[in-house]
């Protein structure tokens, strides 16, 4: 008695381009999801973010990396360049700010201070004093993202079954 074993080149590679076109559907409804996951996020924190001439809430922004420590690995971020954002986000324990930040015609602490009608000085001597309250807008933000976020992946999942059912 023998067991016969046959392999069919062309169904293996049939069989091959399916897996790969499985796998590049896959990476374009997560990474569309990802997307509209940042964006989301995004948006809940820039809602949370003060609003002063729009200048914090303007620099949050979301970015899409895929591939970018590994392969297949797709990350979403939502941040802010701005140099203070940790203090508005974090607080800041007490300390004397910069002088260039009193002192400067384009300074955020100098304009915050003018805009208020307050001298500059005096608010530099208050966080000297007391530091700075937390906002906590990226916390809260992603917080309340929480259960918006995971249907858009469960979505995604659905139309890449739904994909591979049909076949495109």
């Amino acid at each position: 008695m023998d067991v016969r074993i046959d392999l069919d080149k062309n169904e293996v590679m049939k069989t091959l381009n399916k897996m790969e076109r499985a796998q590049f559907l896959t990476g374009e409804e997560f990474l569309a999801a990802m997307y509209e996951a940042t964006e989301y996020v995004q948006t809940n924190v820039e809602i949370r973010t003060p609003v002063w001439k729009g200048i914090a809430r303007g620099s949050i922004a979301s970015q899409v990396i895929r591939g970018y420590e590994a392969p297949g690995l797709i990350r979403g971020t939502v941040a802010s360049g701005l140099k203070y954002m940790p203090a508005l986000e974090e607080g800041s324990k007490p300390h004397f700010p910069p002088i260039k930040a009193l002192t400067g015609k384009t300074e955020m602490l100098d304009l915050w201070a003018k805009d208020k009608g307050v001298s500059a000085f005096a608010v530099a001597k208050a966080i000297a004093k007391r530091g700075t309250r937390p906002r906590k807008m990226f916390q809260q933000g992603l917080s309340a993202s929480k259960t918006g976020v995971p249907p858009m992946f469960e979505r995604a999942a659905a139309r890449l079954l739904d994909r591979l059912k049909r076949g495109n």
